[in-house]
């Protein structure tokens, strides 16, 4: 009895032991079916993707994909959409299997469908206008230059009645016109800046006359203090004022349309205009109808260096870090667990860096800047 319970143990636990076993290697899911047709939709920010020239598309995040949907035997039918947000909508709904551009893996966005292997790290950085302003083109921009010979020429016309009444009332004023001129205009100066004068004219003419001109250089000098004031603030602002988010506040910044940077920005409070592409994000900072643009560091960079002509820059340090990857609908458990495994085989490779030096990308370890 004792020999047979014993001999019932073993093969309880050697059962045990089977049932537990992990899977051979051939028993894993297999791989995509070759041949198998996937839906791509993709979103134009270089140099991740961007037009070829020949109808087509190139770029660091079109190349890794290419490379994936070779390995895996895929045929693919890819769509172009204006938007980030229009994009990421289609893979949600199923209307595309797959979404490829540079796309932030957020959790917000991970409720709604799956995400690949990170493939990219970076952060965001701040694009604004590059004009290299003095306070003389921004008091010429601003047609201050103009009020300021307005006012210079009512002065002088004051000064000049102040002139000819005074030679007229006044036996001790210079009889020369030029002294009488310069008199009268230091006179006003001494008011400015004592507050008082201890002329005292004979007719309600003459104090009417003197109360005006004493009115309009006060105005005159208040108008050109505040007026040197914001240009002072705008070239400030201009060399370097915007260098971090804290900066964004109560300006007009821009951000692309159902990105990552708007979210973040208005998860912060900040508002923002939302802007379908960077060449409509570059033209409205030219125009001045934002004064700030958000976006994807090397997006940025590289955009930047094609098109120099905008007078545009970067400008502060790179914040808020992220990660990009390929969305994938959610529906497609099997072809986001393939994606992914060919996606940690391209950088043990060395595949995902040898294509990232083809776009003048730095990858080290799994970062690419």
């Amino acid at each position: 009895m004792a020999d047979w319970i014993k001999r019932t143990a073993l093969s309880a636990v050697l059962l045990a032991a089977l049932c537990h076993a992990p899977a051979h290697a051939g028993d894993v899911a297999a791989p995509a079916t070759p041949g198998r047709v996937v839906r791509v939709g993709h979103f134009t920010l270089p140099p991740f993707v961007m037009p070829n020239g020949a109808g087509g598309y190139r770029g660091f995040a079109i190349e890794i994909w290419r490379e994936v949907a070779e390995r895996l035997g895929l045929e693919v039918e890819y769509t172009p959409y204006e938007t980030v947000g229009e994009m990421f909508t289609a893979v949600v709904e199923g209307r595309e299997d797959v979404a490829v551009t540079a796309l932030t893996i957020t959790t917000e966005r991970a409720r709604w469908c799956r995400f690949s292997f990170p493939w990219y790290e970076s952060g965001m950085t701040i694009m604004t206008r590059d004009d290299e302003r003095s306070i003389w083109y921004e008091l010429r921009q601003n047609r201050y230059i103009r009020s300021y010979a307005l006012f210079v020429i009512v002065l002088c016309v004051l000064s000049f009645l102040m002139t000819l009444v005074r030679r007229e009332r006044d036996d001790e004023f210079p009889n020369n016109w030029l002294d009488g001129f310069f008199l009268s205009l230091f006179n006003l100066m001494v008011l400015l800046r004592e507050g008082s004068l201890t002329i005292k004219y004979r007719t309600w003419k003459s104090n009417l006359l003197s109360v005006m001109w004493t009115l309009f250089g006060v105005a005159a000098v208040a108008y050109v203090t505040s007026t040197l004031t914001a240009a002072m603030m705008a070239v400030s602002r201009d060399d370097g004022g915007i260098t971090s988010v804290r900066d964004l506040v109560d300006i007009t910044v821009g951000a692309l349309d159902g990105g990552a940077a708007r979210r973040y920005l208005t998860a912060l409070q900040i508002q923002t205009v939302p802007v379908k592409n960077l060449d409509e994000a570059g033209a409205l900072l030219q125009a001045g109808s934002i004064e700030a643009f958000v976006g994807d560091a090397p997006v940025l960079k590289y955009w930047i260096s094609l098109n120099p002509d905008r007078n545009l820059k970067l400008t502060g340090d790179t914040f808020h870090p992220e990660k990009f990857g390929f969305a994938i609908a959610p529906d497609q458990a099997d072809l986001a667990e393939d994606i992914t495994l060919e996606l940690i085989t391209l950088h043990d490779d060395g595949t995902l860096e040898r294509i990232a030096r083809q776009y003048s990308l730095e990858y080290t370890g799994g970062t690419v800047r």
